[in-house]
């Protein structure tokens, strides 16, 4: 070895096992990680039945007919909304507002079991550029 080498490696080896720095270096990975994990498990949320059924007829006020529509209360079990099922023709799923949430801009059916997503609130609405061609210049 070259003199002083062995020195050095002493010196770093003894510096990376002392307690001391490798409780502070597990207490900086777990602050770290716990702030990741913060982030990573926090979603946005939309629970509230007033919250979600005014956005359903925020959106019924500029989706097409055929494809999404708010109902109202028109049987006594509560507001309901149809949803063109992607793979039919003409056929709409139907779901009462009361059981729909909205999780990161995702609608969300609450039903036993599973929930099952429905799909992007976005893909539900017209873009800017439809509304503006279907009102003109």
């Amino acid at each position: 070895m070259v003199a002083g080498t062995g020195g050095t490696i002493g010196s770093t080896v003894a510096v990376l096992t002392a307690p001391a720095t490798i409780a502070a270096a597990g207490a900086t990975a777990m602050v770290v990680g716990g702030l990741e994990g913060v982030c990573y498990f926090s979603d946005d949320r939309i629970t509230d039945y007033a919250e979600v059924d005014a956005i359903m007829r925020d959106i019924a006020k500029t989706a097409p007919r055929h494809l999404f529509q708010h109902l109202g209360n028109i049987d006594g079990e509560g507001t309901k909304i149809l949803i063109k099922k992607a793979d039919a023709a003409s056929s709409f799923d139907t779901y009462r507002v009361k059981d729909l949430y909205i999780v990161n801009g995702v609608l969300m059916h609450r039903k036993r079991g599973w929930n099952t997503e429905i799909g992007l609130i976005g893909s539900l609405m017209e873009t800017p550029q439809q509304v503006a061609t279907k009102v003109g210049p």
